[in-house]
């Protein structure tokens, strides 16, 4: 799925996040494990794979957010 994704998308996290990232991960139980990816699985299909048209009068670019 990440390869549809455009690169304006593909961001680095910085060493620091990734090591608090994974020290994160590694205590979270398996249930809660579960319900991240399920989570995660629900926001790739239903808002980042779904392609905005920059012609509706509600769209936003979000690209530069931060």
């Amino acid at each position: 799925m990440f390869e549809t994704l455009l690169e304006q998308f593909h961001e680095e996290l910085p060493d620091e996040l990734q090591k608090e990232f994974g020290g994160f991960m590694k205590v979270l139980s398996v249930d809660k494990l579960s319900s991240l990816l399920e989570v995660l699985h629900e926001f790739l299909l239903l808002h980042v794979a779904r392609r905005e048209n920059r012609e509706d009068e509600d769209f936003r670019d979000t690209t530069n957010d931060k």
